[in-house]
């Protein structure tokens, strides 16, 4: 049977800065208190430019996706692991052309010594690749769903 063990918070701290995802820790006031330097890279910005903000200042939402994030996080903060509604977002490159990009979120307790949830670690995922394959799935069943019909027309003509 494997031995469990606890991490001390500088070697949790270590992980999340090594993870390639791009990954930030937020309070319950929902304000970044860490962030990697994939998110950092991500919005273009140092992690004490992005300490302290609220979260919703540094990603604008409607109001309903706001509230849907809101409803995500008081989850996480209860406990649970969650992951949120896939979002677009779009950017400027050096060169200054505009980018569409979607990207989803994974929302997990961070818990104290005694088992408390006191902060949340989010995780970033550029899941553009998933929506383009959807489209394309969405397009050729549509087409096939089109020729179909044609043939049953001509078999009934």
């Amino acid at each position: 049977m494997a031995e469990a063990f606890e991490l001390s918070k500088p070697d949790m701290a270590a992980i999340v800065l090594q993870s390639a995802l791009p990954t930030s820790v937020l309070d319950s006031g929902l304000r970044v208190v860490f962030a990697n330097a994939a998110f950092c890279k991500v919005l273009g910005q140092t992690a004490d430019q992005l300490i302290g903000r609220d979260i919703f200042e540094i990603f604008p939402l409607s109001e309903d996706l706001e509230a849907d994030f809101r409803e995500k996080y008081q989850s996480s903060f209860d406990g649970k692991v969650t992951r949120s509604v896939i979002v677009p977002y779009g950017y400027h490159t050096h060169d200054g052309q505009a980018v569409q990009r979607y990207w989803q979120t994974t929302q997990e307790p961070l818990r104290d010594a005694a088992g408390n949830v006191g902060h949340i670690v989010q995780r970033v995922q550029d899941v553009t690749h998933l929506v383009s394959l959807q489209k394309s799935n969405d397009f050729v069943t549509a087409e096939l769903d089109h020729r179909v019909k044609n043939l049953v027309t001509v078999i009934l003509a």
